[in-house]
């Protein structure tokens, strides 16, 4: 809100300090600074001549003590233009005629004695019952080009008089460049090309470049170490050794599970044989071996 009202501000300055006045107005009509502030904004807020350099914009606005008609004017004037004096005339008058819409009076005046383009138009607006006499006045000279565009709306029931005296003031349009120092010149042909909108930069343009980032200030970039995997060599051999020793524990056990059960067998055979030479001792009449 402050920004936008700083803007208004600066440009209702900008209306006031004009060196020469937009328009002579009706005796005894007044100005309307909070409409010429609101005029000047919106008229800033568009692209003009086709777009680029420096734009000064002026507005007034003036109304009689009847209501029922007003008269608005804005100039606008550039230093530099990015298009030809040509092509930014041929664009100030069809925003006049694209404004007027159907206008039932329409007429393109060419360049007078006083190297001045006029452009004027009559429309309706059939649902705002109100109707617009427009022109727009556009000059040069080798340093600046003007283009100075006035207004009178009137409703349908408004004071004739009135009417009348803001067409006429329309005729005093000044676009305050001294016609000592204007240039003739002609608008470009209707229908010609508009003004071609600037060329975007190449990708080779824009594409970053290895000294580009010499003065660049980066933070540093922690990078997380690689997660390693574990070595299970060691795992697998201690498994087995454990495996070895078990396979010699189970088999020593079974061994010697076997050897128990063998013991009995070769004990019954020794005393057994023992018996055998016992008998045979007694048979010869021999003492037995255990009485020997």
């Amino acid at each position: 809100m402050k920004r936008a009202l700083v803007l208004v501000l600066a440009l209702t300055a900008a209306a006031s300090a004009a060196p020469v006045p937009l328009v002579t107005p009706p005796a005894g009509w007044v100005p309307d600074p909070e409409q010429a502030a609101q005029l000047a904004q919106k008229v800033a807020a568009l692209k003009h001549f086709g777009g680029g350099g420096k734009l000064t914009v002026a507005a007034d606005a003036h109304v009689p003590k009847t209501p029922g008609v007003a008269l608005f004017v804005t100039r606008i004037s550039a230093e530099q233009l990015a298009i030809t004096r040509e092509l930014a005339a041929r664009e100030v008058i069809d925003d006049l005629k694209n404004s007027a819409g159907k206008p039932y009076d329409w007429r393109v005046l060419p360049a007078s004695s006083a190297k001045a383009i006029v452009a004027r138009a009559e429309w309706t607006d059939a649902g705002a019952a109100t109707q617009t006499v427009g022109m727009v006045v556009i000059a040069a000279s080798e340093a600046r080009f003007v283009a100075v565009r006035g207004e009178c709306f009137s409703a349908d029931k408004a004071d004739g008089a009135a009417v009348n005296a803001c067409v006429q003031a329309l005729a005093s349009l000044d676009p305050g460049v001294p016609v000592a120092e204007r240039i003739a010149f002609e608008p470009a042909p209707e229908g010609s090309p508009p003004a071609a909108e600037p060329t975007p930069p190449s990708k080779s343009d824009t594409a970053p470049r290895l000294t580009d980032g010499q003065d660049v200030q980066m933070a540093p970039i922690r990078v997380a170490p690689e997660r390693q995997e574990a070595d299970r060599r060691p795992v697998y051999l201690g498994g087995a050794i454990v495996v070895i020793a078990a396979l010699s524990w189970w088999n020593r056990r079974r061994r010697e599970k076997f050897e128990r059960e063998e013991s009995p067998d070769r004990a019954g055979d020794a005393d057994g044989a023992d018996d055998a030479d016992d008998l045979a001792a007694a048979a010869r009449g021999d003492k037995p071996k255990d009485d020997a």
